[in-house]
């Protein structure tokens, strides 16, 4: 995890190995640099010996270079360290500079300021004092304070400023009185200036486990050496004494150690960590930034700089709500950045970006070293591709889990009314549409040209019907339902607000709570209409790629599920007709079957009972196929009278035993058309003269009179080929024995699949072999 020794609150004290604070070489950057500052002390109380004025330019110009430096480095390297302390610092000490550069400028012997004697330098001495001293009791405060940088730099060169120019005018007390020495002011003022110290010793200690352990023990120093050298001026009485010289001493010793305090966190430390942590974040292609607990950005990655065409340095120190996060949501209520100021950890927080249609998934990772919170590390993902296909798989879910309820509904659905009701609730309750309608077509002799038959929605059912009334009575030719009708394909509006601007549309969606819908034609299998199917979502956009087409699916499913039930709805209208028909003349119409069957069998009396045993074979194999009593009944009406047609056959043909000639065998061929035109006009409620004139029809196309092929024939007759040939062989003929019902079954089991319907024979021959049927 990064970390900086920059980051106000570091509070590493005793972490990562360092030393004992009584090791000097903790404090400083190498021992080259402590030797050349040993050496240069020791040149400096040479040259004091010898040229004291000297001594005192080089080490009060020495102080200023340092106090400039000081501020110049805490002040540039502010936009990256975001260390308020050092900052605060870096904004005083340029001014306690110039102070000191102003007592450098009127010590005695220097002569440039006229009559200033050692009064003046003593007064500016004094003023700088008193301005560091204060501004090290205050800078504590800002370890854990941000820090407005205008206002502090303003207000410290103010306070600067109006020192001097109380020295200047004269209304600042004397310190110095030649042939005297230090006056009670100035002697007084060290004390205060040495009690403030302490309270700024004191104040740092508080403060210390938020701060970097090498800036506490830097600082620290610095305070005693300074306490040192206000101590020591106490003492003199000349103004080139020996306290004076080792209180300057003292005091540039102070500087230095601020110096190397700047230098190690402003520098040294953040760019070292940079040099070795960016490779690291760059590497990593999710944006990340790290940020302290105001929202300032400090530090980015690669992959932000790409993303805002930006560099390094220009987003440094940006406010992140402001540069980085959506404006369509305001600060306090962002969830990242509330999270931000609470110092709390997020994992995986989804954020939509409405001004460039991203989504984006951001995550927080505080920095705690050991206890204070260091800065928070920012990690943003673009998850839009993601997050799209989410969106775009959870409608196609919703699409599904209609179709699903829907196929269910449509398979379960007694009538017209009950399915399209529960079509219309399974969209809305399931599916999380807003709104379903099914509006069907009046008959012609009808004046309204649509009925709306089934409605749901997530409003009250009184709305629903205004909506629909509206749309039914809007004629114009915008009107989406209009325009299904018009051309019998669907209609897809995706925003209703943008697409239908010009009509009444956009009003009307608002009010129901409407942004997008669709409306499908239902369309029977004539391609005749039947009605419109609509789906409305309050979302726009709703109706795109997969989820159109199984919508659609939904649609022509509806569609064939309406058709399925008005056909069923018929067909058992017919068969409750021919059900009351035959309830009515069922028993006078087998009654004069009967009595038809019976005339015929009085010119054929070898034949009798042929066609009365046909007709109870060929209803008991029905009835074991599975059929209904009513079509059983059908099968032996027709088996009752299949060979009426023999009527118009001679006698003689008929009874003569040996093998017929051509010409009389296409007579006896000739008797299911006969047949056929018998009965034809008599108004069966089962189809008997078809029965009659297919019953020598074979599969294969071999049989007569049409030569009919497979499903051609029908299946009465089918039934009826297999029981009129059963009963032939096994029952007696003038012209032969019975052969028995076994040679029967043998022949019609061997011509199974080409001459007879397989189905047929099997249950024909279970019907013997298992049921134990007997033809009487």
């Amino acid at each position: 995890m990064w970390q900086t020794d920059a980051l106000v609150g570091s509070g590493r004290r005793g972490q990562m190995g360092l030393l004992p604070p009584w090791q000097i070489k903790d404090l400083f950057p190498s021992s080259r640099i402590l030797s050349l500052a040993g050496l240069s002390v020791c040149l400096l109380a040479w040259i004091a010996q010898h040229n004291y004025l000297l001594f005192h330019t080089l080490v009060e110009l020495f102080s200023v270079g340092v106090g400039l430096l000081v501020g110049v480095i805490a002040l540039y390297s502010y936009p990256f360290s975001r260390n308020h302390y050092l900052a605060f610092l870096g904004c005083a000490y340029p001014w306690i500079a110039g102070i000191d550069l102003l007592h450098t400028l009127a010590y005695s012997g220097m002569n440039i300021f006229p009559n200033s004697g050692g009064n003046l330098a003593t007064q500016l001495w004094i003023c700088a004092r008193y301005l560091e001293a204060l501004v090290l009791l205050v800078a504590p405060v800002f370890i854990s304070t941000r820090l407005m940088l205008e206002r502090v730099h303003t207000g410290l060169g103010i306070s600067a400023l109006g020192l001097v120019g109380l020295v200047f005018l004269g209304l600042f007390p004397n310190a110095f009185i030649e042939g005297q020495g230090l006056t009670a002011f100035k002697i007084g003022s060290e004390y205060i200036i040495i009690l403030l110290l302490i309270g700024a010793t004191f104040h740092l200690y508080r403060q210390s486990a938020a701060i970097d352990p090498n800036i506490y023990k830097l600082m620290t120093a610095s305070l005693v050496f300074t306490m040192g050298a206000e101590l020591l001026f106490t003492f003199y009485v000349s103004v080139y004494g020996i306290s004076n010289l080792f209180g300057h001493l003292f005091k540039l010793v102070s500087f230095v150690l601020i110096f190397f305090g700047i230098v190690h966190t402003g520098l040294r430390e953040p760019f070292r960590i940079v040099q070795r942590q960016s490779s690291t974040y760059d590497a990593i292609p999710d944006e990340i930034m790290v940020v302290d607990r105001n929202g300032v950005v400090y530090q980015i990655n690669q992959a932000v700089r790409q993303r805002l065409s930006t560099s390094y340095w220009d987003a440094l120190g940006d406010d992140l709500h402001g540069r980085f996060h959506t404006h369509a949501v305001d600060r306090e209520q962002c969830p990242v950045c509330s999270a931000i100021r609470e110092g709390n950890q997020l994992d995986g927080v989804e954020m939509y970006y409405p001004e460039t249609d991203e989504w984006r998934e951001i995550s927080l990772t505080t920095i705690f070293l050991p206890e204070q919170l260091q800065g928070i590390i920012h990690v943003s993902r673009d998850i839009t591709r993601q997050k799209k296909a989410e969106m775009q798989l959870a409608k196609l879910n919703r699409a599904l889990y209609t179709i699903t309820g829907s196929n269910h509904s449509l398979a379960h659905a007694s009538n017209e009314s009950e399915l399209l009701d529960d079509i219309c609730h399974i969209i809305v309750e399931r599916g999380g549409y807003r709104i379903a309608w099914v509006a069907l077509n009046m008959p012609e002799d009808q004046e309204e040209r649509m009925a709306s038959i089934a409605i749901a929605g997530s409003t009250q059912e009184a709305d629903l019907h205004r909506f629909t009334t509206a749309v039914i009575e809007d004629r114009n030719p915008m009107n989406p339902v209009n325009r299904v009708i018009r051309s019998l394909t669907k209609v897809v509006i995706n925003d209703i607000a943008v697409e239908l601007a010009s009509s009444r549309w956009p009003d009307l969606a608002s009010r129901y709570g409407l942004a997008s819908l669709m409306v499908y034609p239902l369309i029977d299998h004539h391609n005749d209409p039947l009605g419109i199917l609509m789906i409305g979502s309050e979302q726009p956009d709703s109706f795109i790629g997969e989820e159109l087409h199984v919508l659609q699916e939904l649609a022509d499913d509806l569609s064939f599920g309406l058709c399925a039930l008005r056909a069923h709805s018929a067909r058992e209208q017919a068969e409750r007709q021919a059900q009351d028909w035959y309830e009515k003349y069922g028993h006078a119409m087998r009654q004069t079957i009967t009595t038809l069957a019976s005339t015929l069998e009085k010119r054929d009396p070898y034949t009798a009972g042929h066609q009365q045993r046909v007709a109870d074979l060929a209803s008991a194999i029905a009835r074991q196929m599975g059929l209904d009593e009513f079509a059983v009944e059908g099968v032996y009406m027709g088996g009752a009278v299949h060979d009426v047609g023999k009527m118009y056959v001679p006698s003689e043909i008929l009874n003569r035993p040996g093998r017929l000639s051509e010409q009389e065998f296409s007579i006896v061929k000739s008797h299911p058309t006969v047949g056929f035109d018998i009965i034809k006009d008599v108004e069966f409620p089962w189809p008997v003269a078809e029965m009659v004139y297919q019953h020598h029809e074979r599969l294969d196309g071999s049989g007569y009179p049409q030569g009919l092929h497979g499903e051609a024939i029908s299946q009465g007759a089918r039934i009826l080929a297999v029981a009129d040939v059963v009963e032939a062989i096994a029952s007696h003929r003038p012209y032969r024995p019975g052969l028995g019902i076994d040679a029967a079954l043998d022949e019609v089991t061997k011509r199974a699949g080409t001459w007879y319907d397989p189905q047929v024979v099997k249950h024909c021959v279970s019907l013997f072999r298992d049921a134990d049927y007997r033809i009487q």
